[in-house]
C-alpha cells in the first residue's frame, strides 16, 4: 500500500513510472563535501558523479542533493562560490535541505514541497532534484544510447555501467577487506579483575576444542578400524566395530565431564 501511494503522489504521470523501484519511504541521497569534490575533480569527473549519482536516486525514487560548507573551515567559500560561477551559496542548501527533511518528516508527499530552490541537474553546479523529476532518458548511459522504450533489464545494465565509470574514475583506495577493523584494547582502561576472567574463559574454549579435535581423531581412528574389519567375516568384526563405538561414547562422556567441571 505504501508503495502504491508512492508511485501514485511521485510518478502516476511519469514515463518511467514502471521502472522505477518505490520502496514506500522517503528516501533523501545527500552528497556531502560538494565543496572539495567540485575543487578537486575536474568536470569529466564530476560530470560522472553526478550522473551516477543521478541514476542511483532516480531508479529508487529519491531525493538527491549536494551539500557543502558544513565544516567551518570549508574549502567553498562565498568569494570562492561566486568566483567558480555557483548559483547557490552552502547556505542556501543547507536550508533547502532542511525544508526538505522537514517536509518529509512532519508533513509527508501528500502536499507539495516549499523548497526555495528550483531543480538543479546541471553537474558543474550543486545538485538538487527532487523525486520523481528525473529521467532515465535525460542521464542517459556511458557507453550506449538508451532505448526509446527502454526496459527494466535495460536500467539495470544502465546502472551497472555507471556505477563501474564511477570506480574507475574514483577507485577504493583500499578494498574493504583490507581495512583495519576490530576492536582495540586501550590500555589506559586497564582492568585486572576482568583480564583475568577473560584470560581464563579463552583458556577454557582453547581446552574444550583441543578435545573435541581428540574426540573427533578417536573417532575417525575407531571408524578406520571399523571399515578395515567389515569386510572380514565371524565374530571379530563385531567385536571391532563394538570397541570402536565404545571408544566414540567414552570420549564424549569425558568431553561432558570434563565441560561440567570447568
Amino acid at each position: 500500500q505504501l508503495r502504491t501511494r508512492q508511485r501514485a503522489k511521485l510518478l502516476s504521470q511519469h514515463e518511467d513510472k514502471d521502472l522505477v523501484n518505490c520502496s514506500g519511504v522517503s528516501l533523501v541521497l545527500a552528497a556531502t563535501k560538494w565543496d572539495s569534490f567540485m575543487d578537486s575533480t575536474d568536470p569529466e569527473g564530476q560530470r560522472v558523479m553526478a550522473r551516477t549519482l543521478r541514476w542511483l536516486a532516480h531508479s529508487n525514487a529519491a531525493h538527491l542533493v549536494y551539500l557543502g560548507g558544513l565544516q567551518p573551515g570549508g574549502s567553498l567559500s562565498l568569494a570562492g562560490a561566486a568566483a567558480s560561477g555557483v548559483k547557490h551559496q552552502p547556505q542556501q542548501l543547507v536550508d533547502n535541505f532542511s525544508r526538505l527533511l522537514n517536509h518529509l518528516i512532519f508533513v509527508g508527499i501528500d502536499r507539495k514541497m516549499p523548497l526555495k530552490m528550483p531543480p538543479q541537474f546541471d553537474h558543474l553546479q550543486p545538485l538538487m532534484i527532487p523525486a520523481g523529476q528525473d529521467k532515465f532518458r535525460d542521464i542517459g548511459r556511458p557507453n550506449i544510447p538508451l532505448s526509446a522504450s527502454p526496459t527494466a533489464a535495460e536500467i539495470a545494465a544502465g546502472q551497472q555501467e555507471w556505477v563501474a565509470a564511477a570506480q574507475q574514475l574514483f577507485p577504493n583506495p583500499k578494498p574493504r577487506e583490507q581495512r583495519e577493523s576490530g576492536f582495540v584494547m586501550d590500555a589506559r582502561y586497564h582492568e585486572e579483575d576482568v583480564d583475568n576472567a577473560r584470560a581464563r574463559r579463552e583458556a577454557a574454549l582453547e581446552a574444550y576444542r583441543r578435545e573435541v579435535e581428540a574426540i573427533k581423531r578417536q573417532e575417525a581412528l575407531a571408524r578406520k578400524q571399523k571399515a578395515a574389519a567389515a569386510p572380514a567375516a565371524g565374530p571379530g568384526a563385531g567385536g571391532t566395530a563394538q570397541a570402536g563405538a565404545a571408544a566414540g561414547a567414552s570420549g564424549q562422556q569425558q568431553v561432558r565431564r570434563q565441560r561440567g567441571a570447568q
